[in-house]
C-alpha cells in the first residue's frame, strides 16, 4: 500500500454494491489513500 499513497484509486459500483463500496472507501480513507468515485451515490434505483 505504500506505493499507493501518491495515486488516485478509482472506485465504482452499481446500486446493489453501494453499501460494500462505502466499507471499501472507509478503509482507503483510514489508510490515507486518495479515491475518486465514478458512479452512484445511493442504494435506490
Amino acid at each position: 500500500m505504500k506505493d499507493l499513497k501518491n495515486k488516485i484509486i478509482a472506485v465504482a459500483s452499481d446500486h446493489a454494491g453501494f453499501d460494500k463500496k462505502q466499507v471499501i472507501l472507509k478503509y482507503f480513507k483510514e489508510k490515507g489513500l486518495h479515491t475518486r468515485i465514478l458512479d452512484v451515490f445511493q442504494t435506490k434505483v
